[in-house]
């Protein structure tokens, strides 16, 4: 980069660093995905909960609703009540 103008050295740094952001969102994403699919009823919810509301991810209504009904089913309280459309606090660990 030592030929490169500073506002293209900032470019490419910012560039980097988004790729970057995109390869931890997606981990996280990875993560509550298989943790879901092992039968972590809390990574559930919050998979539901982030596609609802379009965290890290793109914003899926029918998919968001599917597994919070699908958690709720299985037991877990903060999606059922999402389900009952209670506006709940979302704490990330």
């Amino acid at each position: 980069m030592a030929g490169l103008s500073k506002q293209a050295k900032l470019t490419s740094e910012m560039a980097c660093m988004d790729f970057r952001n995109l390869s931890e969102k997606a981990g996280k994403i990875s993560a509550l995905k298989s943790d879901c699919s092992s039968g972590k009823l809390d990574s559930c919810y919050r998979l539901g909960f982030a596609y609802e509301l379009g965290f890290d991810v793109d914003r899926d209504l029918k998919l968001a609703t599917e597994i919070l009904l699908r958690t709720c089913h299985a037991g877990q309280k903060d999606a059922c009540a999402r389900m009952r459309g209670e506006k709940l606090r979302f704490t990330r660990n």
